[in-house]
C-alpha cells in the first residue's frame, strides 16, 4: 500500500472510500476520497460499475487528491473506470494523483488493458459439447484399460522370462497376488 506517512495510514485506517460525481452535461467531477485498499474497494465496486455504465458526457476528471491509502485493488477500479469511459470516446482526465503513485498506476493500466483485450472463444452448440465431452470420456477409459493390460502383460512376461532358469517367480504365486488385488 503506498501512502505519504505511516502515521497517515495508522489514522486513516477506518476510514471508507467514498465517490462523489457532481458535474453538468458536458462535463463530470469524480471525486474519490478515504483508503482504496483491497480491505474496502468491495464497498464501492458496484458504485464504479454504475458510473462506468452512466450516460455519456463530454469529459470526465477524477479527482485523487483526497484519496488517503491506494493499492492494487483500488488503482485498478479507478483505471478500469477511466479505461472504461475512453472506450466510450469520453475524454478522462486524472487530478491530484500523487507522484509516489503514478509507477502502481502505470503498471496497474497495463494489466487492465491486458485484460480487456482478452478475446473469449464462442462456445460451442451444447449438443456438440455433450457428444465431445462422451467422445473423450471414451478414449480416456480405452487408454486406463490399455494401461491395465500393460501392466498385467509386463507382470505375466516378467515371470515367463524367470520360468526357465529355476529362480523364477512361480505363476499360482502372481494368479495369487492377482487375485488378491482384484485384477
Amino acid at each position: 500500500m503506498l501512502t505519504d506517512a505511516t502515521d497517515k495510514a495508522r489514522a486513516a485506517s477506518t476510514v471508507a472510500p467514498r465517490i462523489e460525481v457532481t458535474g453538468n452535461d458536458s462535463g463530470s467531477l469524480i471525486t474519490l476520497s478515504g483508503r482504496w485498499t483491497s480491505h474496502s474497494v468491495n464497498q464501492v465496486d458496484a458504485r464504479m460499475r454504475e458510473i462506468e455504465r452512466s450516460k455519456s458526457v463530454s469529459h470526465v476528471t477524477i479527482d485523487m487528491s483526497a484519496i488517503l491509502g491506494l493499492d492494487t485493488a483500488g488503482a485498478w477500479l479507478i483505471e478500469r473506470l477511466r479505461q472504461s469511459l475512453q472506450t466510450r470516446n469520453i475524454e478522462v482526465s486524472l487530478q491530484g494523483m500523487r507522484q509516489t503513485w503514478k509507477p502502481l498506476m502505470e503498471e496497474v493500466a497495463k494489466a487492465v488493458e491486458r485484460v480487456k483485450n482478452v478475446v473469449r472463444p464462442k462456445r460451442d452448440f451444447f449438443l456438440i459439447r455433450l457428444f465431445e465431452t462422451i467422445g473423450r470420456g471414451v478414449f480416456s477409459a480405452f487408454n486406463d484399460f490399455k494401461m491395465a493390460m500393460h501392466i498385467l502383460g509386463s507382470t505375466i512376461r516378467g515371470s515367463q522370462m524367470k520360468r526357465g532358469r529355476g529362480s523364477g517367480i512361480s505363476m499360482p504365486a502372481i494368479v495369487h497376488q492377482m487375485d488378491m488385488m482384484g485384477v
